[in-house]
Order: structure tokens, then C-alpha cells, then sequence
């Protein structure tokens, strides 16, 4: 039998909770369930979180506790468009001066979505990991790839198959943006957004990220719009997965 260890953690970010919330929730999906404590405590710098997890050792427990945490808070970051940073370092943080108040319902619904979107919607769960990582970053470079990597999961797991998607990845995002924005001049951003952005995806991963202020500063115009499009894109196929089969998508 394993041992049960509890691992704690800090969930940095512009968030305060009134008072302290115990939860359990599952973890696995094998017939054998079994469950984790959590306990969050409010802290300076957002929230203290501890969890119980099953492993031989110390690190294996810290590993597994920090993949199932972090999963929950990426789903938070989305729900709520905050920067969140899960850490497991003991060093103190800046206190944030405007916090948003959370409560033990919005634990709950995080965990349980992102139960859910692992289980059934593991390239959805996954692009909300990458805009969590884009929000917490202040470099440039990585939070393009970050972002970008949102639209390229999305565009590539959600869009319908036509002749022309199977000529390309661009295609497929562009399908994906005509399913979930609508025709072109619906979308959130102009016509050749895609184009531009991938063609500074294309520069960036093939030819490297530049040292000049005029190559930093060409890929940071990029920065806003990427985060934005990734929000929505994100929101508007929870909305159709949750429309779709509400039953497993609650």
C-alpha cells in the first residue's frame, strides 16, 4: 500500500478567499475511486492549498499532487481570466493590492470541470493549461508560444473536416474560426490575422527568437490579440461541448 502524503502548495494571484475551504475530491477513473483532500487557507500572495496524495515517495507524491492541482487552477484562470501561478516554492511573493474574492464554489466547479474535460476533452484541458502559462509569463517570446499553442491544439482537435483542412494545419485553424466566430467578418480580429500570426510562429520556431528591441517588440504586437482570441476560442467551445452533452460536460 502506498503512503499518504500532504503536499503543499501556493496559488499566486490576484485572488483572496473570506475563510478557510476543505474539500474532497476524486482522483483516477479506475473502479478502485479514490479521493484527495484539499484544504485552502488564505494567504498574502492569493491562497495557501494543501492535498493529500498516494506514493511510495516524496517527490512521486509532490509530482502527481502538482499535475492534479494545477489542472484545477488552469480551469479557474479560465473561468475567471486571472493570472494564477501554482507553486511549490517556499520563497515569498509581492501581496497583491486588488484581489478577487473566491468561494468554495468555485473550487468545486474547478476540480469537477476539470475532472470532466480530462476525462472527455483532454486537447480542450490542455489549451487551458497553455493560456494559464501565458498568463503568468512576462516574456514575450513565451507567451507567443504559449498562446499560440492554444489556437494550434483548438484549431487542429476542434473544427470540421472539409477538402481544405487536410491541406495543412492553418487550414484547420481557419475552419475552426469559421465554426465557433462565424464567417470572416464576425471574427474578433481581421481577415489576416491567422496569416500574420502564423507566419510569426513560422520565423520564431525555424529561425529563433530575436535579441534586437525591433524583433521583441514585433513579436509582443502580437501578444494582446493572441490572448484574447485564445479566451474566447476557448469559451466558445466549452459553450458547444457543454451544449452538446451537457451530461459529461456540466
Amino acid at each position: 500500500m502506498r503512503n499518504t502524503w500532504e503536499i503543499d502548495f501556493q496559488i499566486i494571484g490576484p485572488v483572496v478567499i473570506r475563510s478557510q475551504v476543505n474539500l474532497r475530491r476524486e482522483k483516477g477513473f479506475s473502479s478502485n475511486q479514490f479521493y484527495s483532500d484539499i484544504i485552502i487557507k488564505r494567504s498574502q500572495q492569493g491562497f495557501d492549498i494543501t492535498a493529500t496524495a498516494f506514493a511510495d515517495s516524496m517527490e512521486d507524491a509532490r509530482i502527481a499532487a502538482h499535475v492534479y492541482l494545477d489542472r484545477m487552477k488552469d480551469v479557474l484562470c479560465i473561468t475567471k481570466d486571472i493570472p494564477l501561478l501554482l507553486s511549490n516554492d517556499e520563497r515569498g511573493r509581492a501581496r497583491y493590492d486588488n484581489r478577487l474574492l473566491l468561494g468554495s464554489q468555485d473550487f468545486i466547479d474547478a476540480f469537477d470541470k476539470a475532472r470532466v474535460y480530462e476525462q472527455h476533452q483532454p486537447e480542450l484541458l490542455r489549451a487551458m493549461g497553455w493560456y494559464a502559462k501565458g498568463k503568468t509569463s512576462t516574456n514575450a517570446y513565451d507567451q507567443f508560444f504559449a498562446y499560440w499553442s492554444v489556437i494550434e491544439i483548438l484549431g487542429v482537435a476542434y473544427h470540421e473536416e472539409t477538402e481544405r483542412t487536410n491541406r495543412g494545419q492553418k487550414n484547420k485553424i481557419y475552419q475552426c474560426f469559421l465554426d465557433y466566430f462565424g464567417t470572416e467578418e464576425n471574427w474578433p480580429v481581421p481577415q489576416d490575422w491567422i496569416d500574420k500570426a502564423y507566419l510569426q510562429r513560422n520565423e520564431l520556431y525555424h529561425g529563433g527568437t530575436g535579441t534586437t528591441l525591433e524583433e521583441i517588440l514585433q513579436t509582443a504586437h502580437h501578444i494582446d490579440s493572441l490572448s484574447y482570441v485564445s479566451l474566447i476560442l476557448i469559451r466558445k467551445i466549452q459553450e458547444s461541448v457543454q451544449a452538446s452533452n451537457p451530461s459529461t460536460c456540466r
